[in-house]
């Protein structure tokens, strides 16, 4: 299922070239991620839906992996983010210093998590969910920061989120300074959105609500590194 989100690209026309059997192409009207992501889930028919940007390219193992990993966790696991890496990292000195970030922060990081029974973000880049389990959250809310406030609301009801490493996708990373930022500011009201909604987590107890904490503290980090330090 692809979901064309008001595309003014060829991304259509060469869609409709490819003559794939198998593809559904549903056309939204433009209203962001979470309204498209919502779009193509009312179309779902099977029990895992797996998610990707238009611009994430998959290692031909990921799907299988992904799956795998779902199907084999604990019985209360819902998603498994996938390893989201650069794909345009020979492109620039900005894309290089993302390729480390991505692979010895963001991946490291989920990977520690998972661990502990608390990954906290099954990103839209390359995610699978059970079907069910979407629909009982009604699906990706209408925010900036969507993959993680949906997270955490699976979190929330108890449910677990895992990680697999090997599932890798490619993605692209900003190339300059500006896109960067706008990228890095997304995340973080992302981050600040779901500690408005779900912030509870974090007195619950649980592993996850020990990362969750770590979050409240991570703008006063931010702020000590960016004018003190």
């Amino acid at each position: 299922i692809v979901v064309d989100d008001g595309s003014t690209d060829q991304t259509l026309k060469i869609l409709m070239a490819s003559k794939l059997k198998n593809l559904r192409i549903i056309r939204a009207n433009h209203g962001g991620k979470a309204a498209a992501l919502n779009e193509g889930l009312r179309y779902v028919s099977h029990k895992i839906t797996v998610c990707i940007d238009a611009d994430t390219f998959l290692h031909p193992q990921a799907l299988r992996r992904i799956v795998t990993r779902l199907v084999t966790d604990p019985p209360n696991t819902v998603a498994v983010a996938g390893c989201v890496m650069v794909k345009n990292s020979r492109e620039s000195f900005l894309t290089r210093m993302q390729e480390w970030d991505y692979f010895t922060g963001i991946a490291c990081a989920k990977r520690q998590q998972s661990l502990y029974q608390g990954t906290l973000v099954a990103q839209g880049a390359f995610s699978a969910f059970r079907t069910s389990a979407l629909r009982a959250i009604d699906g990706w809310p209408s925010v900036i920061g969507e993959d993680i406030v949906a997270t955490w609301a699976l979190l929330k009801r108890g449910w677990r989120i895992g990680f697999e490493a090997t599932a890798i996708g490619f993605t692209e990373a900003p190339t300059d300074l500006k896109s960067f930022l706008k990228q890095r500011r997304r995340w973080a009201r992302g981050m600040i959105e779901g500690l408005k909604r779900h912030g509870s987590l974090a007195w619950r107890g649980s592993l996850c609500g020990f990362f969750v904490g770590i979050d409240f503290i991570i703008p006063v980090i931010d702020f000590f590194y960016t004018f003190v330090f």
